[in-house]
């Protein structure tokens, strides 16, 4: 996706090229420089053992964990409360 590198305000930020004018400091990254930046991204991640596959698995299962504690409270705090209301 096309894009523009601009500073604002001091800070290097990406705008989408169709949606923003060109500004005198910009810098212009064309469709083939920003799918050239993404392999070398991926190249990147996977040499380094990062691959996005290992990245959502990981993420996948810290969610299910997170998901069973959260089930695991819930139910402990309904069971602590029938108890406290039972007596």
């Amino acid at each position: 996706m096309a894009m523009r590198i601009r500073t604002i305000n001091g800070k290097v930020v990406a705008v989408c090229a169709a949606q923003h004018a060109p500004e005198h400091e910009d810098h212009y990254i064309d469709d083939e420089e920003d799918h050239a930046i993404r392999e070398k991204i991926a190249r990147d991640w996977s040499s380094e053992g990062i691959g996005l596959c290992r990245v959502k698995t990981v993420t996948w299962k810290a969610m299910v964990l997170m998901l069973a504690v959260l089930y695991a409270a819930v139910t402990l705090s309904l069971v602590g409360l029938w108890l406290i209301l039972k007596l």
